[in-house]
């Protein structure tokens, strides 16, 4: 019998590791994100999320504006403070993104208009893509729809961006305040891609090819030439 149980336990242990958890967690805190593209500021997509992945891709033109909107929220019931967040964007040199997260009118940093959190960019790499962001903190118990944090960033597409050109635009969580080791930790460990809260949004470039005009046949008006040749010959013979 105590075999069997100690045969038990050990096959609990070694399948734990293969179990996942949405999110970033530690201490009654689980934060869950969600990045949504837009061309209008309005009817928003997103690619990969922790939740609901829309696998949507925004297809654009060269000079096109897009939006990008980022949400946070806690399904936990501790608060979070001093989230720490990268980003990565692929083929950064064909979108300009000054505007990102910027404060004062129209602000960027509160989308979600509480005026209690806010977002804030520490570093971006224009030539490598790399970004480097945190958000003063988000409550417990918050959902997608109530209690979020929401911040943009405002871009524009590159006039000579060639066709077919994708633009990828991932963001992970990577830390937050006071996260320390539970017993959660030990018992159910969580895989590293999930555990660190990745969501994407995927931009595509397509530019719609012009076709050649068509030139439409005209019909045939008037004598035919041949006949106004052929008419005086035909005359001499008869």
């Amino acid at each position: 019998m105590k075999k069997i149980i100690v045969a038990a336990l050990a096959a609990i242990f070694i399948a734990l590791p293969s179990l996942v958890s949405a999110g970033y967690s530690g201490d009654d805190i689980m934060l869950m994100t969600r990045l949504e593209v837009s061309k209008d500021n309005s009817t928003w997509v997103n690619y990969l999320a922790e939740e609901n992945s829309g696998d949507q891709i925004l297809t654009v033109l060269p000079g096109d504006t897009v939006y990008l909107r980022l949400k946070t929220w806690n399904t936990g019931d501790s608060d979070a403070y001093n989230v720490s967040y990268t980003g990565d964007f692929t083929n950064p040199q064909y979108l300009s993104s000054s505007d990102m997260f910027t404060s004062g009118a129209g602000a960027k940093n509160d989308l979600d208009g509480d005026e209690t959190y806010y977002y804030s960019m520490t570093s971006y790499s224009s030539t490598t893509g790399a970004a480097i962001f945190t958000l003063d903190g988000v409550v417990g118990s918050s959902t997608v729809d109530t209690n979020y944090q929401s911040g943009g960033i405002t871009a524009t597409v590159s006039s000579d961006t060639p066709d077919q050109t994708i633009m990828l635009v991932t963001v992970r969580i990577t830390d937050i305040a006071g996260r320390g080791f539970t017993w959660r930790d030990l018992l159910f460990p969580r895989a590293h891609a999930d555990d660190s809260a990745t969501t994407q949004a995927r931009i595509l470039v397509s530019i719609p090819t012009t076709a050649a005009p068509v030139v439409p046949t005209l019909p045939v008006t008037g004598p035919d030439p041949i006949q106004l040749i052929m008419s005086p010959v035909m005359r001499l013979c008869q």
